[in-house]
Order: C-alpha cells, then sequence, then structure tokens
C-alpha cells in the first residue's frame, strides 16, 4: 500500500490518480526510488486481477472476435 505523495492509502496508484499530482509511474518512481521493476500495485491486487484475467480468458474472446471479423471482411469482399 502507498501513502507517499497525499497520504491517501492505496492498494494500486493509479495513472489517474498520479496525473492529480502531476506524477507518471516513471516520475513517481524516480521521486520516491523505487525499483521500476516493483509493480505501483499490492501483491494482493495483482493477484486479483490476475485471478479474473484467468477466469474470464479475455485472449480467447479476443482471437475469436479477431476471426469473425476476419469472416465478415472476407464475405464482405466477395459480395
Amino acid at each position: 500500500m502507498s501513502r507517499l505523495e497525499c497520504g491517501d492509502t492505496f492498494r494500486q496508484l493509479s495513472t489517474r490518480h498520479l496525473r492529480i499530482h502531476d506524477l507518471n509511474p516513471r516520475s513517481y518512481r524516480a521521486k520516491y526510488g523505487i525499483p521500476r521493476t516493483q509493480p505501483l500495485s499490492s501483491r494482493t491486487a495483482t493477484a486479483r486481477r490476475r485471478e479474473l484475467a484467468r477466469q474470464i480468458r479475455l485472449w480467447e474472446q479476443a482471437a475469436s472476435g479477431r476471426r469473425a471479423a476476419k469472416a465478415a471482411a472476407k464475405k464482405a469482399r466477395k459480395s
């Protein structure tokens, strides 16, 4: 959890919140000496997001959507 810039506690520092303080992730890390490889989210938030991604499997939905779009474009060219 972070509270370095404004004193509030966050599980994840969003780009939107950093912009309020005229920062971006790179400048925030530089200002507070945080390694660039360290995420600006807690381990629990990252783990929860990863689990949700595994459950909804967006990468499979995106692939099927691309196939459908290609098929529609091919059909439109034939017409």
